[in-house]
């Protein structure tokens, strides 16, 4: 699993849930590693919604107008 500063692992264990979240890496150069929680359960990334704006849709909305138009 790739980590990042800010990223947020839960544990998968239902009873336990423990949140945490990723603040530095350290300086190892393993960055693809297997987390386990205090209580022996994996360690699995939230879900967290893309995060789109408005003016990303606007761009996107006349790109394909304009390739419309063009045929």
């Amino acid at each position: 699993m790739r980590l990042r500063p800010g990223d947020r692992l839960r544990c998968s264990n239902p009873e336990c849930r423990l949140q945490v979240i990723v603040t530095d890496l350290g300086s190892g150069k393993d960055t693809e590693i297997l987390l386990r929680c205090s209580c022996g359960s994996s360690m699995k990334k939230s879900y967290e919604r893309p995060a789109v704006n408005k003016t990303q849709l606007t761009r996107v909305a006349s790109a394909a107008a304009g390739a419309d138009n063009s045929k």
